[in-house]
């Protein structure tokens, strides 16, 4: 594997995936990151199991690989780099980060250790303004219940209906909700209860974007937004009917 990357994209993009790896686990393959090496491009992918991020970005490819290595150390390694471009290569579990007279070697894995992350690419998709997405997400999500012990409302219940969208965020005391009247291309109504760590991962990308595509399947939600995929675990279980609380009028 061998490619060379500019050290500022290298970096933002190190920055947003490494944001999901999770700072302990049981499975120590989970604190890497997964670097693919094909075409033109180069994918960089981590997971902590129930979120995952995969992002894209372009560069002088001279040989494909993979490989998975520690993520916060080539992440640290990365941003202190002096110069404009970045090479990478791997030899075997070794891989080499050199920029102007800096040289870096690690010790990774092979890709075949790497969890394997969901796919939803070729799932159909609806698109929503990313604005609507980031107001409900800002207005929803501070009333999840911080308390695990029942998971479904430490989520976000997110309900999708041919002409009204909506996200509901309750603790059992209080209630927050809001609902946008559209149509959004939804063509059988459904609700998914996502964790608030994936929306907050969501907000990252909103910035300065137009549009987002969401994708869902029975066991994931996908965000996509350009070159970059977050894609999050549904919490199962049964939402509690919060429209008994609500005023009708409301």
């Amino acid at each position: 594997m061998r490619i060379r990357v500019t050290q500022t994209d290298l970096s933002k993009t190190l920055a947003l995936v490494t944001s999901v790896v999770p700072t302990t686990s049981s499975i120590p393959v989970l604190s890497n990151l997964l670097l693919e090496v094909e075409g033109d491009r180069i994918t960089i992918s981590a997971t902590d199991l129930d979120i995952s991020i995969i992002s894209k970005l372009g560069g002088e490819i001279s040989e494909p690989g993979s490989i998975t290595v520690a993520a916060r150390r080539l992440y640290e390694i990365v941003r202190e780099l002096p110069g404009e471009e970045v090479d990478i290569s791997a030899d075997g579990n070794q891989i080499t980060v050199t920029c102007s007279r800096a040289t870096f070697k690690m010790m990774g894995m092979e890709k075949e250790q790497f969890p394997k992350i969901a796919n939803l690419e070729d799932e159909e998709r609806i698109s929503i303004g990313a604005e609507i997405l980031e107001r409900m997400i800002r207005r929803t999500v501070y009333a999840v219940a911080k308390d695990e012990t029942r998971p479904v409302l430490s989520g976000i219940l997110w309900e999708l209906g041919k002409d009204e969208m909506s996200m509901v965020g309750t603790d059992g005391h209080r209630l927050a909700r809001m609902a946008v009247k559209g149509n959004f291309g939804i063509k059988e109504p459904m609700g998914v209860i996502i964790p608030p760590k994936a929306l907050n991962q969501v907000l990252k990308l909103l910035d300065g974007v137009d549009e987002i595509s969401i994708a869902v399947d029975k066991a994931f939600v996908g965000f996509f937004v350009g070159d970059t995929v977050i894609y999050s675990r549904r919490i199962e279980g049964t939402f509690p009917n919060y429209q008994k609380v609500i005023p009708e009028n409301n």
